[in-house]
């Protein structure tokens, strides 16, 4: 089970800015891992916990303009998608929550990359 954020329409940006010797793929990479890092850390507050094993099966993967966040664990679908029980769409909700402070992070190592 995954979610996901992806920057769309950065060729143009990178273009422009290449032309002054500035590489913004690092402030780039920086702004997904924080986020990819704010979705765990909200997410883990919400994850049915019985074991541990769901919770500890958290992960994320660059991709790129993207990062992916994910559980590893078997049922983590089938835990996610309980709607009729405490902690459902804990990803969803997690990623719902951080959506509008992804730009301002986005925005701030972007800024960092300029200066």
């Amino acid at each position: 089970m995954t979610a996901a954020f992806k920057i769309e329409g950065l060729g143009e940006t990178r273009r422009h800015l290449a032309g002054y010797g500035i590489d913004i793929d690092k402030a780039i990479q920086r702004a997904l891992k924080s986020a990819a890092k704010e979705v765990i850390e909200l997410s883990s507050t919400k994850v049915p916990v019985q074991s541990g094993n769901l919770r500890d099966s958290v992960y994320f993967k660059m991709s790129g303009d993207g990062v992916e966040v994910g559980y590893k664990a078997d049922y983590a679908t089938d835990v996610h998608e309980r709607t009729e029980r405490r902690g459902a769409k804990f990803l969803e909700q997690a990623m719902n929550e951080y959506k509008s402070e992804f730009m301002e992070t986005f925005t701030e190592e972007l800024a960092k990359a300029l200066s």
